[in-house]
């Protein structure tokens, strides 16, 4: 009678066996494939074209409008296959006189996606290479962002008036970038 009872005990354990077998493969394979997905995520490209503000004998002369000082464009987006990006561009002042530190010296940015942000460098000077953040926080995509600057000179501004003749200022744009997590770029 014993031995009666053997043969199916042995068939349910190797029933359990290739149960647990086949869902542990299972589970294996899901997580591998996971962990491949995740290893490809991993490319961070961000293709940044910096303009140049022609600031060589800068001879700015007060304005009415943005038009009458210096602009220049530049370009952002993510690379093909990368992960996604926020960005921020600034304009790191390497040299200004304190005569420019005032609301009549203004900057003005303009993207091609809509984003619009004004501001002057009253308050900025040049002791500790001031960065003024232009474009703050904005999602990359796959397809070029271009950004217009605008630095002009109000001449409806009492501020501006013949104390910026002998006026220097210097500066370069440039950007700064980190992936984030989150849905697809589409």
């Amino acid at each position: 009678m014993k031995k009666k009872y053997i043969y199916p005990i042995i068939a349910i354990l190797f029933l359990t066996i290739v149960t647990v077998g086949t869902t542990y493969s299972f589970f294996m394979a899901q997580a591998s494939s996971q962990e491949e997905l995740k290893g490809t995520s991993k490319n961070f490209e961000v293709i940044y074209t910096g303009g140049k503000i022609p600031l060589e004998n800068m001879k700015i002369k007060p304005s009415s409008t943005k038009e009458g000082g210096l602009n220049t464009s530049v370009n952002i987006k993510v690379g093909t296959n990368s992960v996604l990006a926020r960005g921020t561009i600034y304009i790191n002042i390497k040299k200004m006189t304190s005569n420019l530190s005032n609301d009549g010296f203004i900057w003005e940015v303009y993207g091609s996606n809509g984003y619009y942000k004004k501001g002057t460098f009253s308050g900025y000077n040049d002791t500790d290479n001031n960065i003024v953040n232009i474009v703050e926080n904005v999602p990359i995509t796959y397809d070029d962002t271009e950004y217009t600057i605008y630095l002009w000179l109000d001449g409806n501004n009492p501020n501006i008036d013949n104390r910026i003749k002998d006026a220097e200022f210097d500066c370069y744009i440039g950007a700064k970038t980190e992936n984030f997590t989150g849905t697809t770029i589409k």
